[in-house]
């Protein structure tokens, strides 16, 4: 299969389709991570992300959404039991989530770009990503969100999570031995990684809540 990746709008209404019609619609097993929120609007995003990992493992495996089964690696890093050869990684923020799929290990973040903290870029970035965010003011916001979804979206390529300091490798330097994709849209920042040799898609495929739920063939 050829990698991809998905973006999903929530920002927009989805003509009355709730959170009570997407869990009806998948399997049992994804359910308690749902009802157990009790925001509503955050209970929706987490049911639209369960919804976008099924159906686009359904699509690249052409595997109906109870055939597929998910395991953690040693680290927590969700993956995929019963099929070889596919990885996913999925990320959410407020009114927007995001997955990336591929034959190798990936990982993906995605945040609405905000007015940027620069105290943590001293506090948790290295010295030259610091330097890049703080070297051009009116890019500021952009550019530490940007730094910022690299770093989450490699340690969730690596399955280390937040058990390793942000502050212990630089997302800018080539020698990480990671490569990244990075996108903008609609005021979001998403970053893709992929160890060094794996190519990720440059394009990023942008469809609505809505149309994931009436047409998720439409995610490729």
């Amino acid at each position: 299969m050829d990698p991809f990746i998905v973006f999903v709008d929530i920002s927009q209404p989805s003509s009355g389709i709730s959170t009570e019609d997407i869990v009806r619609r998948l399997p049992q097993d994804a359910l308690p991570g749902i009802l157990s929120v009790k925001n509503p609007q955050r209970a929706y995003v987490k049911a639209v992300s369960a919804l976008l990992k099924y159906a686009a493992l359904s699509h690249a495996l052409s595997a109906e959404y109870n055939d597929i089964s998910f395991g953690l690696q040693e680290k927590g890093k969700p993956y995929v039991s019963n099929f070889e050869n596919i990885h996913f990684n999925i990320s959410h923020t407020k009114n927007a989530c995001a997955g990336i799929f591929a034959p190798f290990e990936v990982g993906i973040d995605t945040e609405l770009i905000r007015p940027a903290e620069l105290a943590i870029s001293r506090r948790f970035f290295t010295p030259n990503e610091a330097e890049y965010i703080s070297g051009a003011p009116h890019l500021s916001d952009e550019r530490f969100f940007e730094v910022w979804t690299k770093k989450e979206a490699y340690i969730k390529l690596t399955g280390e999570g937040l058990g390793r300091p942000l502050s212990s490798f630089d997302v800018l330097d080539d020698g990480l031995g990671a490569s990244f994709t990075h996108y903008r849209h609609s005021g979001f920042s998403i970053s893709a990684c992929a160890f060094t040799g794996n190519k990720i898609p440059q394009t990023l495929k942008v469809i609505s809540a809505e149309e994931l739920f009436l047409n998720p063939a439409a995610i490729k």
